[in-house]
């Protein structure tokens, strides 16, 4: 079902409106601001400052500020509803128990959490959806082919004063608190057209809202089309690189990468680091905190020795702490309360001849406030190591991490499921092949798990390459990770069927990689001491997986690029009349981009309930996967394809490749019935996604870096909107980018004066007139709109008019154009 009207409930309600809960386990981009608890016909969220009960023909919200008194407030639908039938959806591992008092028979224990909760038909073709997002309460109504949105009339008891601002928004007054939802913007596909669909509040009594809504199709559906929210530069003066990014429960951003910059545009807030420590290749590695509008940069902090260091992965608990895992060649890495099996100097040894270090990978902790150092160390034995991934599992205080490492004496734990290195000696270049890695620290660990060890630390390859690129952990506690391995004994346990051997035991001449290679995923019980199922991923070419994410069914979703063409593909529909391309194998460097979803019930082997290869004829590479509250899926990466996939529309990023490399952003509904929306996001030269978190009302957060700039000599430079930071600082910039699930508008209103019509409108957002086309219709149903010539266009601050004569006042009532709208079909 598709969601047609958006509106927001606490947007105007002072920070901390809804307490911040996470039950889901994994990265922060996928736990829940907060949650509903189940209680018989009702649902209640609670927090600090509010609290909210949905629950008969509403929701009522009682708000506290400080030690006045609380306001209340109810949202009924009114007029002639039906009877909503509450019900949760999203249902979150773990159960919650209250045990007040000492009667047990008042005590309340196993009660459900969920993510949302809906009714549906609270009018005839209508259902309602309440969700939280960051610290915000909000509901959408969704209006299905033929229904009446007119029909929803929504009564706030307790509310002073209601009022419709002069740009649309809804304004609601509660003992002081002044409540704001966003103006209802509407829009509808007919015969694959997109179009804008004119709408607003209107106020029916002093407590009572309805809506106006515009022409429009009736047998068709009304959409919702994504919009890019805000969008910034972040760099210095020379490169700057994020490759990991995550939300926490107030909407607040964290970026992480690796830079060699020594200034920053703009002021930076303090941190742990003010000051760049050296490197000369990679540089520093960095954190840095923007708050939930993406354009206040509320703390950034190197991290790093004198010699060359990168943040490769982190996750953030709920008490806003970050946890960050990369690589290090600096012996003065910042090393504070060092726990087993980290140390406080580095393990490997100086290389001959280059005066620098053999890396080790390393884990730290960061405050609140990005100034202090809980805890930070090393991980790592005499050769290379590396940490590409951590999932931070708050429920027990354990991060796991994966990664590759080169060392016989990487440190392994007693109970380790392999515990031996199995990468072997090449000669004469005193080489080894790498071996991936899986494991568990904690301050904890003991009490979570279990045993006598204070870590758990695994080998997880074969004889040739491994490397693991992903983790991530269930609210049970399971843990995930996948990569790559080109090693044909790679440890392998319950494997999907058809994968137990590498390349599908082929082992074939392989395309874009000198040797053959196979995604792996594995599974491992809470601690990662017993594998619940190790499988290779691929088909008889070379493939590889970067990233992964599951959801509360422990089910698995892994994305990455294959150059197999017989690699699953059980999804070729996502985009009507057009399936995904394969690859085009004649190519080199050709690669196609892969979803694929991995259930596995208790007792059972795991098994693929979807799989989609998708991209265009040349390369695409995913590299980062996320899902919202519904599990809708989310996903990012790079593609030099013309051709690559997008669903289009007025308001999409940008409808095609800009020029080399752009960044891809693809969401995938969660039946797999088709897409939510694909675009492209870039300019004309190069731009790289790698990473993407997904809040829980399915706003996209998406990092990389680019060299799309003008000052470079690109035409186009990269998108930026409600940005810190407009323009390229250094010779590559990392960029910022929300991609919100909601129609950018285009209000129009118009006047008339004797025989002369004008068209008004505000609040274009990222698009200017010059971008736009004014364009008429003769009617909603037909795609033939033409642009409007022949006017003057006039520019008052950030209001534009266009006015057009005609020649009399009767041919301008009896002119068939009766409607306007503005098109873009193309944001950038």
């Amino acid at each position: 079902m598709i969601r047609s009207l958006k509106y927001f409930l606490l947007a105007g309600v002072s920070a901390g409106a809804l307490a911040a809960h996470s039950l889901a386990a994994g990265t922060a981009a996928g736990q829940l601001p907060f949650y509903f608890e189940s209680g018989g016909d009702s649902f209640r969220a609670t927090g600090p400052d509010a609290q909210c009960v949905i629950a008969g023909n509403g929701a009522g919200l009682t708000l506290q500020a400080g030690a006045a008194a609380p306001a209340t407030l109810r949202l009924e639908f009114g007029g002639t509803p039906a009877t909503p039938v509450w019900s949760g959806v999203a249902e979150q591992a773990g159960k919650i128990n209250h045990l007040v008092g000492n009667q047990p028979d008042q005590w309340r224990v196993n009660q459900s959490a969920f993510g949302a909760v809906r009714a549906d038909n609270v009018y005839p073709g209508i259902s309602a959806v309440f969700y939280g997002n960051a610290r915000r309460l909000e509901y959408d109504l969704t209006v299905a082919p033929g229904a009446q949105p007119e029909t929803i009339a929504l009564h706030f008891a307790g509310a002073d004063k209601i009022s419709v601002a002069s740009d649309g928004r809804l304004l609601l007054a509660v003992a002081g608190r002044e409540i704001s939802q966003p103006a209802p913007v509407i829009y509808q596909t007919v015969a694959g057209k997109r179009h804008a669909v004119s709408g607003g509040y209107r106020l029916r009594d002093a407590q009572t809202v309805a809506f106006s809504v515009g022409a429009y199709d009736h047998s068709q559906p009304l959409v919702i089309d994504p919009y890019l929210s805000y969008a910034t530069y972040f760099g210095g003066n020379t490169t700057t690189t994020p490759v990991a990014l995550t939300v926490d429960a107030s909407g607040a951003v964290y970026l992480a990468g690796k830079t060699l910059s020594t200034v920053f545009t703009n002021h930076i807030p303090g941190g742990f680091q003010t000051n760049f420590q050296g490197g000369a290749v990679t540089g520093d590695g960095f954190v840095a905190k923007f708050d939930a509008t993406g354009s206040n940069l509320v703390y950034f902090t190197y991290l790093g020795g004198n010699s060359d260091d990168g943040v490769e992965a982190i996750a953030v608990d709920a008490a806003g702490h970050v946890y960050a895992a990369g690589f290090t060649i600096s012996p003065n890495f910042p090393t504070n309360n060092c726990f087993a099996p980290l140390t406080n100097k580095i393990s490997g040894s100086i290389v001959a001849g280059l005066g620098t270090y053999l890396s080790d990978g390393f884990v730290a902790e960061l405050g609140t406030g990005g100034t202090n150092l809980i805890f930070s160390g090393y991980l790592g034995g005499s050769q290379e190591d590396d940490i590409t991934a951590i999932a931070l599992d708050t429920n027990r205080n354990i991060a796991y991490l994966t990664g590759f490492t080169y060392s016989t004496n990487f440190p392994v734990s007693a109970n380790a499921w392999q515990n031996h290195f199995k990468g072997y000696y090449v000669s004469p270049n005193n080489y080894f092949y790498a071996n991936a890695f899986v494991a568990a620290i904690g301050t904890n660990y003991v009490s979570a798990i279990g045993g006598a060890n204070s870590f758990y630390s695994s080998y997880l390859g074969g004889t040739n390459l491994d490397c693991g690129l992903g983790a991530a952990v269930d609210g049970a506690g399971n843990v995930y990770v996948t990569g790559y391995t080109s090693s044909t004994n790679f440890p392998t346990t319950n494997t999907l069927a058809g994968m137990s051997t590498l390349n599908n035991s082929t082992n074939s001449t392989p395309v874009f990689y000198a040797y053959p290679l196979d995604a792996f995923v594995a599974k491992f019980a809470p601690g990662c001491t017993n594998p619940v199922y190790s499988t290779f991923l691929g088909g008889t070419n070379s493939d590889a997986a970067n990233f992964i994410a599951v959801d509360a069914a422990g089910d698995a979703f892994v994305t990455g690029w294959t150059v197999s063409t017989n690699f699953p593909n059980t999804v070729t529909n996502l985009i009507a009349g057009q399936s995904f391309i394969t690859n085009n194998a004649l190519a080199v460097y050709t690669t196609n981009s892969f979803l694929v979803m991995i259930t596995n019930t208790l007792g059972h082997p795991p098994g693929i309930a979807h799989a989609a290869v998708f991209g265009g004829l040349a390369s695409d590479v995913a590299d980062g996967v996320a899902l919202d509250a519904a599990n809708n899926i989310y996903i990012v990466g790079s593609t030099t394809s013309t051709n690559f996939p997008v669903t289009g529309g007025i308001a999409t990023p940008r409808g095609t490749n800009s020029g080399g490399n752009d960044v891809f952003v693809t969401a995938i509904k969660a039946d797999w019935s088709g897409l939510l929306y694909s675009t492209y996001l870039g300019g004309s030269a190069d731009d790289f996604g790698y990473a993407i978190a997904v809040d829980a009302a399915g706003n996209a957060y998406i990092t990389g870096t680019t060299i799309s700039s003008t000052i470079l000599g690109a035409t186009i430079n990269f998108p930026v909107w409600s940005a810190r930071q407009t323009s390229l600082y250094g010779t590559s910039d990392g960029f910022l980018a929300k991609i919100a699930p909601g129609t950018l508008s285009y209000p129009l209103t118009e006047s008339l004066s004797k025989t002369n019509l004008t068209l008004t409108w505000s609040s274009l957002g990222y698009a200017t007139p010059a971008m736009l086309v004014l364009e008429s219709n003769t009617n909603l149903l037909t795609t033939n709109w033409l642009a409007v010539t022949g006017g003057i266009w006039v520019t008052n601050g950030n209001s534009y008019q266009f006015s057009f004569g005609y020649t009399n006042r009767a041919q301008l009532y009896s002119n068939k154009a009766s409607f306007f709208r503005l098109h873009k079909a193309d944001n950038f």
